[in-house]
């Protein structure tokens, strides 16, 4: 059996085992998983802007309240320096 004979027997074999529109399928497949990989891209995009915003607040709130807390300890440092002098 040559090759060209080989060839168009096994074509032959393979679209009596495939549905007609196997093409037509393949494409819908390869589309939705390029579909689903695009949703997935902005998922992960989105969720690392998030990430990222949360880290930035915590950040300024905690830079906030640092400063907060260490402007009532000096105030209350100067208290009780000022009581210790009056004592």
């Amino acid at each position: 059996m040559n090759e060209a004979r080989y060839t168009r027997e096994m074509r032959l074999r393979a679209v009596r085992h495939l549905p007609a529109d196997f093409p037509n399928q393949v494409i819908r497949d390869a589309r939705a998983r390029n579909r689903r990989s695009q949703r997935n891209r902005l998922t992960v995009i989105t969720a690392a802007i998030c990430v990222a915003l949360a880290v930035a607040v915590h950040w300024t709130i905690t830079a906030r309240t640092n400063a907060t807390n260490l402007e009532m300890w000096s105030k209350a440092a100067n208290q009780i320096a000022a009581l210790e002098q009056t004592i």
